[in-house]
């Protein structure tokens, strides 16, 4: 498996390919999540992924929502499998290569509730209510320092 961090531009069409059919495997298939996932967003985004016998198995982007205060929010948090480790394995190194790539004071996540102790495992802390995002509750989570 080989890990990857590239602003868009960098991207191959290949690559680029890859990540947006593995989110639509998992948030339209998988999840039911019907909403438009190319959002505008992915050209400002460091994207972060796995590539194992050329084929993306997991991504997520990363971008700044506040430059001058370098906040960043990890989106678009995409496995193909799950409990194998893959999904560790793509936030430990994609937390590297943001701190390398995009320095930040705050980083965090909009996590679904179902999903609150995996990111807690990681070094996320909610610091929201609940709250509905197309009709999943999510909570919103900052990596401790």
């Amino acid at each position: 498996m080989i890990f990857f961090a590239k602003n868009f531009s960098e991207l191959t069409n290949k690559e680029l390919y890859g990540i947006l059919k593995a989110r639509f495997q998992i948030f339209v298939t998988e999840q039911k999540y019907l909403r438009l996932d190319p959002d505008g967003n992915d050209p400002d985004c460091l994207h972060c992924f796995l590539v194992e016998n050329n084929t993306v198995v997991a991504c997520l982007r990363a971008q700044y929502t506040d430059k001058a205060k370098k906040e960043v929010k990890i989106g678009r948090i995409v496995t193909l499998t799950h409990g194998g480790g893959i999904g560790k394995l793509l936030m430990t190194e994609s937390i590297s290569a943001i701190k390398e790539k995009m320095p930040f004071n705050r980083l965090f996540v909009h996590s679904r509730d179902s999903a609150i102790g995996y990111y807690e495992k990681m070094g996320f802390v909610t610091i929201s209510e609940s709250f509905d995002d197309c009709g999943v509750p999510h909570v919103e989570m900052e990596l401790k320092k």
